[in-house]
């Protein structure tokens, strides 16, 4: 089956890039990319990002761009559009806060709105609930970014029948470092048009020119 990358984005402290082309950084005081800023320079209006964890704001952003940057996306039925995310850190970043706030016995206060992101496919769910996605969404934890397992297990997603449409990548917070690259891939060609295989994944989470 031919498969094409049709957008992407990548999202760090140093670079936010989206289909090539460069977007400003913001950088909090302690030199982290800041969120929260981004999300304001974007333009975004949806006030329930407040309420999210670094992962799932991280998660958010970039969805948003990769949206933004490839606007067919909207034209798939509800139950077409598949997201495939994964990461290396699962949910820690949230878990050791939750855990912090019930260590004390004398002062236990375990916050429900820490608690509730105490699982990393929670981030699928916020991006489904703001685009409406019903596809087939899965959450995985590797050691690093694994182009080799999306080249593998996203056609067979489209053979299936149901998915015409993917976002997949990794989104990994944890301790105010963030790192994402977001693709998506469909069977028709998009804003940018290159195969959808493991090397070209590998080209585009490495920064690298296509």
């Amino acid at each position: 089956m031919n498969l094409t990358v049709t957008s992407y984005c990548q999202i760090n402290s140093e670079r936010i890039v989206v289909n090539g082309a460069e977007l400003p950084v913001p950088i909090s005081d302690g030199g982290k990319l800041d969120l929260k800023t981004l999300y304001k320079q974007l333009n975004i209006q949806y006030p329930k990002f407040y309420k999210m964890d670094a992962l799932c704001q991280l998660g958010f952003l970039a969805s948003e761009l990769i949206i933004k940057g490839n606007s067919q996306l909207k034209n798939y039925a509800d139950d077409e559009v598949a997201m495939i995310l994964t990461n290396k850190s699962s949910s820690l970043d949230s878990d050791l806060k939750h855990q912090k706030s019930i260590n004390d016995l004398d002062n236990f206060f375990p916050s429900p709105a820490v608690f509730v992101y105490t699982l990393p496919n929670i981030a699928l769910g916020e991006i489904a609930i703001r685009n409406s996605f019903k596809g087939e969404n899965s959450f995985f934890i590797f050691e690093s970014f694994n182009a080799d397992f999306f080249a593998t297990y996203v056609p067979e997603l489209f053979e299936s029948g149901d998915t015409k449409a993917l976002i997949g990548g990794w989104i990994e917070a944890f301790e105010n470092n963030f790192e994402a690259f977001l693709f998506s891939v469909e069977k028709q060609t998009g804003v940018i048009d290159m195969p959808f295989n493991a090397a070209q994944l590998k080209k585009l989470y490495n920064f690298e020119t296509v």
